[in-house]
């Protein structure tokens, strides 16, 4: 649209991912940190993060695969946990993640390990 011939752009985007200055991967590892990070989303949670910001879906299931969810979702709870106190915790504890995007299996054993270990 700019007047830039084909040419001319497939020679700048290959300069560019030569400097380094386009990196998907960095790109995609960078958001996946702050999704866990900062935003403390679960697998499926980030994976939509991704998505949502157009990384491609196979770049996304090679820079996701080994998410620990289960220390993200514990800090997550611990942090949270201030204001879910008294009756209906667990349930308001078992919203949270589930629309953060952790799995069953995740949410499950973080449910049992720290209610658990806040009553012992």
């Amino acid at each position: 649209m700019k007047g830039y011939t084909d040419k001319e752009i497939e020679s700048t985007i290959r300069d560019l991912k030569e400097s380094g200055l386009i990196n998907d991967r960095m790109l995609a590892l960078n958001f996946m940190d702050y999704a866990t990070g900062t935003k403390r989303l679960g697998a499926t949670g980030v994976r939509n993060f991704l998505l949502s910001r157009g990384i491609p879906a196979d770049l996304i299931e090679e820079v996701c695969y080994g998410i620990d969810e289960e220390e993200t979702a514990l800090k997550l709870v611990e942090k949270k946990m201030k204001n879910y106190r008294g009756e209906g915790s667990k349930r308001k504890v078992y919203s949270l993640l589930q629309r953060k995007g952790y799995s069953f299996e995740t949410i499950k054993k973080v449910l049992r390990r720290f209610f658990n270990e806040e009553v012992s």
